[in-house]
């Protein structure tokens, strides 16, 4: 058995390892296996898994719980009431020319809600590339958005 204070300590070093081994399931090496972790989240309504994705070298590190609970609010004000019904397509972003080798400029999360009657997306400045290879959130943007698909009534 441990001693209290060391039992302490390893109770609370497990508050972290659900992010750690989500983050697993998920290749951050490319954009879009981020993507599709932040969705996840935002799906889900973990706010701590957008933090804990912060690139520690970015000055909108406060920025992103907020702006996270903005895009959920936006969202569900929007029509967005099940999360369960909302479905990842894809993510797009910018390269090359005046963008930072390793960076992934205007990323925009798209989804489907129910069944694509609802197209939507999720807006963030940048992905930058963490020193191990794998991307993390530069900076967000509290910008989201649902409509109704083209053509469905």
């Amino acid at each position: 058995m441990f001693p209290p204070l060391l039992a302490l300590l390893v109770a609370c070093g497990t508050q972290s390892t659900p992010t750690a081994v989500e983050s697993t399931q998920y290749d951050l090496s490319t954009p879009d296996g981020l993507a599709r972790l932040l969705f996840k989240a935002l799906q889900e309504g973990r706010k701590e898994t957008w933090t804990a994705h912060v690139h520690p070298e970015s000055d909108c590190a406060e920025n992103v719980g907020p702006h996270f609970e903005r895009v959920r609010e936006t969202l569900q004000s929007r029509g967005l009431t099940d999360w369960s019904s909302a479905e990842y397509s894809r993510v797009m972003y910018q390269t090359g020319g005046m963008v930072k080798e390793g960076s992934a400029s205007y990323p925009k999360i798209e989804f489907e809600y129910e069944r694509a009657k609802f197209i939507g997306h999720v807006k963030f400045w940048a992905f930058r590339k963490l020193p191990d290879g794998n991307y993390a959130i530069w900076c967000t943007m509290p910008e989201a958005e649902l409509r109704r698909a083209k053509g469905v009534e």
